[in-house]
Order: C-alpha cells, then sequence, then structure tokens
C-alpha cells in the first residue's frame, strides 16, 4: 500500500502511484533516481530524471529508456517526450530515499519548474 502522498491526481482525476512508476524508472541502468510529479497545469506528469553517471554523455539513451517504460503504461499515465528533465542530482532524506517533500518545496518556489542551476538538459517546451 503506498502513502497518499506517493499517489499524484492529474486535473483529469485520474490518479498515478508516482512511487511504483519511480521505481520502475530507477530499475533501468540508463537512470540513477527519478521523481514523478506533476506539471504546473497539472495536467500531465513530469519526470525528474538524475541519470547514471555512466550515460551522461547519453542522454538520449536515457530519454529512450523512459519512453521504454511508458510502453507498458496506459496512455493517460505515460510520461511525455517533452515532459522529461534531466537533473544534477535530486534531494535525498537520510535514509537515502527521494525526498518527496523537499522536491515539491524546491518546485513551489521555482514556479512549478526545477531550478535551471540543477538542469542537465531539459526536453521541455520552452515558451516562444
Amino acid at each position: 500500500m503506498s502513502r497518499v502522498d506517493d499517489t499524484v491526481v492529474l486535473a483529469s482525476g485520474i490518479k498515478v502511484d508516482a512511487l511504483a512508476l519511480e521505481h520502475i524508472l530507477d530499475a533501468q541502468d540508463e537512470i540513477s533516481r527519478s521523481a514523478i510529479v506533476l506539471s504546473k497545469t497539472r495536467e500531465h506528469l513530469l519526470a525528474l530524471i538524475e541519470p547514471s553517471p555512466s550515460h551522461l554523455s547519453e542522454l538520449e539513451d536515457v530519454k529512450t529508456a523512459v519512453l521504454r517504460v511508458n510502453l507498458n503504461l496506459p496512455y493517460e499515465k505515460r510520461v511525455q517526450r517533452d515532459s522529461i528533465v534531466f537533473v544534477d542530482r535530486l534531494p535525498l532524506t537520510t535514509k537515502a530515499t527521494l525526498h518527496r517533500k523537499q522536491v515539491k518545496k524546491i518546485l513551489s518556489g521555482n514556479n512549478g519548474e526545477w531550478p535551471l542551476e540543477h538542469v542537465v538538459v531539459s526536453t521541455l517546451k520552452m515558451p516562444e
């Protein structure tokens, strides 16, 4: 059974078990750690991905790993290609697990976006 804060609810009302999706992503060789959060609009998922050190120069492979995981998910629970952000590190608790509250605090303090100084590469569409 997952905790309430491990579940995110899209604007459409669809519930996504973020923790379960993170476990699947974290099992990929290309990914050290991941965090699944809601986009600013709450209409889709945002994947914060900390690439494994051996794949830092192969971010396209890391993106492919995320999209490969999507193949086993219902369409509405998939991470869209333009909603993947590669980060240098994600905050951890003293037990070396994702510090979800800290992730939320960082996002809320930056208007729903990960601070650029900690972004390796972002696939988010930028406003024109």
